[in-house]
């Protein structure tokens, strides 16, 4: 079992008995929505029968573990856009930030 690199997609990478699984593991308090980052679920996409989800609900309390093979396709997902990010460069806030040398 491997954990995945920086932005793979998945989890964990999973290997045993002649198969292999690209897992994401997502883990809710509740039974509330789950969301997929644009990278997961083009990697699911890509890796179809290859991928899980593996879904944790009530975690906290009464952990139930669902698991579903190639969630790309066997899922009906909404597309919602729930991000939304402003980006300062280093030279933005460097020249018109206050530098202060010691830091308490």
């Amino acid at each position: 079992m491997h954990l995945r690199q920086r932005k793979g997609g998945y989890d964990i990478r999973s290997e045993g008995k002649g198969e292999v699984r690209y897992i994401e593991v997502k883990a809710r308090s509740d039974e509330s929505y789950v969301e997929l980052t644009m990278n997961e679920y083009l990697k699911a996409r890509q890796l179809k029968e290859k991928y899980w989800l593996y879904v944790v609900c009530n975690a906290q309390t009464n952990p139930t573990l669902y698991t579903i093979n190639n969630p790309a396709e066997r899922l009906k997902m909404d597309k919602r856009v729930v991000d939304v990010r402003y980006v300062v460069p280093p030279e933005e806030w460097k020249e018109k930030g206050e530098r202060h040398e010691e830091v308490h």
